[in-house]
């Protein structure tokens, strides 16, 4: 007789009636898209612009042709022991510019992969996973191949980090199995997921790398809420591979909205919503593919830290003082709030008074906890509208060797009922639904749902016995048990039971997969024999 080790840490996974959704991956990019809005995410660390057809794809309405942001991207520039400036940037990606590349970091020394062989963006719902749980062990099965191939792991005999992307490990061997019903792990209902990289060539901007590797999530919901179904949500997790301490770090989301029509925009900051947004700067958004009378606000808002910096540039080239950086000392200087000449931005006006207080947040409104009562906006201060960038920004903060920093940002679009002020504050109060949502873990648990499946021993430790879920009892169940190489070693039915009796005394010691079906939903657990 053998004894039987119980509870299983697996969990029942319920196949849930959703709607369709929407989803594509070509070679470097992938589509998330609702009911409401659809955007594109690409390998390259670009979010919603592709710098080879020169368009943005941030579509709000979905399907309208309408674009609320052109461009995104992040910036990091910091200090290493030496005070040696490196800063890993980009904006479009282009000639000049393109400073991330596809694919992860070697472990050993840094050195990148080729972008080629990782210039992918996986792109899966939530249907398909769910489809997946419930079907892998049938013959007809046919599985999506970003759900073959989505790298939970590094292929064998590399140096990079053996688990890159998240997944269910049912056998807990720390091996991506999808054949043996494992699957991919990630929020919403719609997600792509890509890695990138810094240092797969020098820096386009005079300074060296930050040599850092990025995985990048992002995810959508279909929902009935309004606010959720108008976000896109993006985790991004970085580590340092570079071997060296960073000092003075700066990370910031930089992102060019062009509102429908990009040359008649307002920016601005929430600084207690850790946010930048874009709002039409005049009434009428006027021109092919764009807004109208009624042109949403849209903003972009960090939903695990603050903010410490926001800061505007003009797109101006050869403006050395305020227009479009160039070198690393540029874009430094802008993620601490200052112009290109080391000057800081002041307070009110348009920000760069030779005489005035410095400040650390462009045209925050009243949300500045340090100007009290003074009201700063574009509008206020007479800014014309036109084509801005914007950049959020976390810092300064220490990056150690081997370190680690997770952020996880909203992307929200937001329609009022009159105008461009009504829009700024749907915008306003969508951000803080979110944001509730998110504290709140509403938004960050994986969307598919686990319960632990109770498995009991016997008093002989010959049999194991099952308790049915209630959503199974009356009904014909299937019984499976796999091997932990998915060879089918036991099969047994069972008709309107409560508890399930099953004799092990014929299994070799060793783990196994026990999966229970109703034709519709499926649950798996785990089980050690003895």
């Amino acid at each position: 007789m053998r004894n039987l080790l119980t509870t299983l840490r697996v969990s029942f996974l319920l196949m849930l009636s959703l709607p369709a959704l929407k989803v594509s991956a070509q070679t470097n990019y992938g589509t998330l898209t609702n009911a409401s809005l659809s955007s594109r995410v690409f390998s390259n660390l670009e979010l919603f612009f592709d710098s080879q057809s020169q368009h943005g794809f941030f579509e709000s309405p979905a399907g309208s042709g309408k674009s609320a942001i052109f461009a995104s991207s992040f910036w990091l520039g910091g200090l290493d022991n030496s005070n040696v400036l490196h800063v890993s940037q980009q904006t479009y990606a282009q000639a000049g510019d393109q400073n991330f590349y596809p694919g992860p970091l070697d472990t050993l020394n840094a050195t990148a992969a080729v972008p080629a062989l990782w210039n992918h963006v996986w792109c899966l719902t939530k249907a398909q996973v769910q489809y997946h749980i419930t079907n892998w062990n049938q013959p007809w099965y046919v599985m999506p191949t970003d759900i073959e191939t989505w790298p939970g792991n590094a292929p064998v005999g590399s140096s990079y980090n053996q688990v890159l992307a998240p997944f269910y490990d049912s056998n807990m061997n720390s091996i991506y199995e999808p054949a043996l019903g494992e699957y991919p792990v990630f929020p919403g209902d719609v997600a792509a997921y890509f890695i990138a990289n810094d240092n797969y060539a020098a820096p386009q901007n005079g300074t060296p790398s930050m040599k850092t590797e990025y995985h990048v999530l992002a995810y959508m919901y279909n929902s009935a809420d309004v606010a959720v179904s108008n976000t896109v949500f993006v985790k991004l997790q970085m580590k340092n591979f570079s071997g060296q301490d960073y000092h003075d770090v700066y990370f910031s989301n930089w992102t060019d909205f062009d509102l429908g029509n990009a040359a008649d925009d307002h920016v601005g900051t929430d600084v207690g919503q850790s946010m930048v947004y874009v709002v039409n700067g005049d009434p009428n958004d006027e021109g092919s593919n764009c807004y109208g009378y009624n042109a949403p606000a849209c903003g972009l808002k960090f939903l695990n830290t603050s903010i410490s910096h926001s800061m505007y540039y003009y797109n101006i080239n050869n403006d050395t003082l305020k227009g479009n950086p160039v070198l690393g000392e540029d874009f430094y200087h802008l993620l601490k709030s200052e112009w290109m000449n080391g000057q800081h931005m002041t307070y009110g006006n348009a920000g760069f008074d030779l005489v005035g207080t410095n400040c650390n947040y462009a045209f925050p409104g009243l949300t500045d906890p340090a100007f009290p009562g003074n009201d700063w906006t574009m509008a206020s201060a007479g800014v014309v509208p036109d084509d801005w960038r914007i950049l959020g920004t976390v810092g300064p903060f220490d990056l150690l060797a081997g370190g680690v920093k997770t952020f996880e940002m909203a992307y929200v679009v937001s329609y009022g009922s009159n105008g461009t002020l009504s829009s700024l504050g749907q915008l306003l109060t969508d951000a803080q639904h979110i944001q509730d949502l998110y504290n709140g873990s509403a938004l960050t648990i994986n969307d598919i749902e686990h319960h632990n499946l109770m498995v009991k021993s016997s008093l002989t430790g010959s049999t194991v016995e099952i308790v049915c879920p209630d959503d199974m009892k009356g009904k014909k169940i299937a019984l499976k048990i796999f091997d932990v190489t998915g060879q089918e070693v036991l099969v047994s039915n069972y008709s309107s039971v409560d508890l399930l009796s099953v004799d092990v005394s014929n299994l070799s010691a060793g783990m196994y997969i026990v999966s229970l079906s109703d034709g519709n939903k499926n649950y798996t657990s785990k089980i050690i024999c003895q």
